[in-house]
């Protein structure tokens, strides 16, 4: 017999609440190939009868989310067999074989031919199928302000209420007719994987032939950098604040890493405050993450936003995870004193300093940093990939019991934060600065020369970039398939010979 679960409650979703930074967040089991909360699950039969001939009948288990229709062979399957998309679909009863009980499901690609087990059953199928043909975003959320567009313009983040639990959201919405659908697919296909209190937790998709909304987790810190400086001038953090944020960075990218995903793209933009202070933050942005298959564990493709690249990466060089290391410790360095390690006047400059310069702390800039934070940066910003500090090493490192040296005067902290802040955002808005690095296998190191001789930068600038616009494709996306399936990036990445 089929089943209507109920919608969730506020507090089922409680378990998203941070655990304690001194304690390895609990594994969570494997995800269901079926989405949580469906509108309605049970067994139907199915047939692909062909006029004239008998129907064979199988009997599989479907479950209805929003607008999407999924099957698998039993519950507890761990592969779909199909994903029928019921936007503008027509929903018809009839009687195939004598059965009373039968429908069909005919979309613009292939019509489906059901069967319930009575009549109160196929009722039921019917008027929720029949729904979900008309259902609108809007049905399902109530949409606010606009917290977000991204810098190729596809992409939208507004806030949002659920009608039905009343949580806060935000809705990501991606327009299908202009991104890169491989990099939405890879996206959509790692949120679906990952749960963990240091993680940006995917709730829900919504999907449309030309639109698809990733309902998320509503952090209303917004950006760690942009928590740190509206402060004010008066705002002073120390270096055992600094320590608390990296390591619940360390956490959530550990827990990324124990699940074969490479970030490749961690940056201070890429981590979000949950609320009106830096107590917890969450890991997010996953359009360039890589997802490591089987024993896979070194990539090739060359991507990242330059500024926070490890040299490896830039130098063309097959790499791993220890790239998110290096990210990590750029975003120490300048959560500690304010200004990046590597900086120059254009992306080329930057680039070849992060391949040749040596990593500098003057000391009128650093005094109130203690050596054991001094040594942690130096490790993490090492050349050398095998010589890196591991995220356990990390963790574990004595210097997250509390710094030795304590500093009451970081005022200059402060005013360099806002400054690295301000040239960031005027990067972006600019758009003076290629930033990112085209997943493409080469850096163009002549062409960030050239336009390094066209912009006016400033020292110890943060580069920013956006993900590239590169396919007007019309293919419909497919963001109801379970974890396993094979979306990857490019074949260029594969396990070192």
């Amino acid at each position: 017999m089929s089943k209507v679960r109920l919608r969730p409650s506020v507090k089922q979703h409680d378990r998203y609440k941070s655990n304690p930074l001194n304690k390895a967040p609990v594994e969570k089991k494997a995800k269901s190939v079926f989405p949580e909360f469906p509108t309605l699950e049970g067994y139907l039969q199915i047939t692909k009868k062909a006029s004239g001939k008998k129907a064979k009948w199988k009997r599989r288990f479907f479950c209805l989310k929003h607008n999407f229709l999924l099957s698998a062979v039993t519950p507890d399957a761990q592969k779909l067999e199909r994903v029928i998309s019921l936007e503008g679909a027509t929903i018809d009863i009839l009687q195939l074989d004598g059965a009373e009980n039968s429908l069909s499901v005919r979309t613009h690609r292939k019509t489906y031919l059901l069967q319930a087990e009575t009549l109160q059953e196929r009722e039921r199928w019917v008027k929720h199928l029949q729904t979900a043909t008309k259902l609108q975003i809007t049905d399902l959320y109530e949409i606010s302000d606009q917290l977000g567009v991204s810098a190729t313009q596809n992409t939208t983040v507004v806030g949002g209420v659920c009608k039905t639990t009343g949580r806060k959201v935000a809705i990501k919405i991606v327009d299908k007719r202009t991104c890169d659908h491989r990099l939405l697919a890879n996206e959509v296909k790692i949120l679906k994987k990952l749960e963990h209190p240091h993680v940006v937790q995917l709730y829900d998709i919504f999907e449309t032939p030309d639109q698809l909304y990733l309902i998320m987790e509503r952090l209303l810190g917004g950006e760690l950098f942009e928590q740190l400086t509206k402060r004010g001038d008066g705002f002073h953090y120390s270096e055992g604040k600094v320590c608390v944020i990296v390591r619940q960075i360390a956490h959530g990218v550990r827990y990324m890493h124990k699940n074969g995903i490479c970030h490749r793209d961690l940056k201070p933009e890429n981590i979000l405050c949950t609320n009106d202070s830096v107590d917890c933050v969450k890991v997010a942005d996953f359009g360039i993450s890589k997802c490591l298959k089987g024993h896979e564990e070194f990539m090739q493709t060359m991507c990242g936003t330059i500024s926070y690249t490890a040299p490896e990466v830039i130098k063309g060089q097959t790499y791993g995870k220890e790239v998110d290391y290096w990210s990590i410790g750029v975003i120490m360095y300048i959560l500690l004193c304010g200004y990046p390690p590597f900086y120059g006047e254009s992306d080329y400059q930057i680039a070849q300093s992060i391949v040749k310069s040596d990593v500098d702390m003057p000391d009128d800039e650093w005094a109130h940093v203690s050596e054991e934070g001094k040594e942690v940066v130096r490790r993490l910003l090492s050349r050398d990939p095998k010589k890196r500090m591991t995220l356990d090493e990390l963790i574990e490192h004595t210097w997250t019991k509390g710094p030795s040296l304590q500093s009451a005067d970081l005022k200059h902290v402060n005013s360099r934060l806002k400054d690295t802040v301000n040239v960031r955002k005027k990067a972006r808005e600019e758009k003076n600065t290629t930033g990112w690095l085209e997943a493409n296998g080469q850096i163009q190191m002549k062409e960030l020369a050239k336009t390094a001789n066209e912009i006016q930068g400033r020292r110890r600038h943060v580069s920013y970039g956006g993900h590239p616009n590169v396919c007007d494709e019309e293919n419909e996306l497919d963001v109801c398939e379970p974890a396993s399936a094979p979306h990857s990036f490019p074949e260029r990445d594969s396990k070192r010979t």
